[in-house]
C-alpha cells in the first residue's frame, strides 16, 4: 500500500496595503548631518601681569574678546609671586581688557584700557 503524504501549504505573509493615493510607500530618509568646519581662525593671545597684590588676593581680568566681559571677572593664573598669566584663544579682533584685584569694582588698576592684538603676548606693569 503506498503512503499519500500530503503537501503542506507555507504560510502566507501578508503585504502591507497600499497607501490612498495609490503609489507605493517611500522610506523616510536619514538627516543628513553636516560636519562643515570652522573657518574662523582663532589665536592664542597671552596676557602677562607682573605686580605683587599681596598674599591672599587674586588677579582678575575683565574686557572684551577672547571670552572677557566687563561685569565680571576672570581670575588669572599666579605663576610665581608677581606674575599673573591669562591665555585665550581669540578671533582676528584681539583683546580689550583691564585688571581688578579680586574682582572688586573700587580696585580698578590705573590707567586707560589695555589691549592685545590677536595671537601676540603683551607683559603689563599695572598700578592699583
Amino acid at each position: 500500500m503506498a503512503q499519500v503524504l500530503e503537501k503542506k501549504s507555507s504560510p502566507k505573509t501578508k503585504k502591507k496595503p497600499a497607501p490612498a493615493n495609490g503609489k507605493p510607500a517611500s522610506k523616510m530618509a536619514a538627516p543628513i548631518v553636516s560636519k562643515a568646519k570652522s573657518t574662523a581662525k582663532t589665536f592664542e593671545s597671552v596676557i602677562r601681569a607682573h605686580v605683587d597684590i599681596g598674599w591672599g588676593n587674586t588677579l582678575y581680568i575683565r574686557g572684551e574678546g577672547g571670552g572677557l566681559n566687563w561685569k565680571q571677572g576672570i581670575p588669572m593664573q599666579n605663576k610665581t609671586g608677581d606674575e599673573w598669566i591669562y591665555k585665550a584663544q581669540s578671533p582676528t579682533q584681539g583683546i580689550t581688557f583691564k585688571l581688578l584685584i579680586n574682582d572688586n569694582e573700587d580696585c580698578w588698576c590705573d590707567g586707560e584700557n589695555m589691549r592685545v592684538a590677536a595671537g601676540k603676548a603683551t607683559d603689563v606693569y599695572p598700578n592699583f
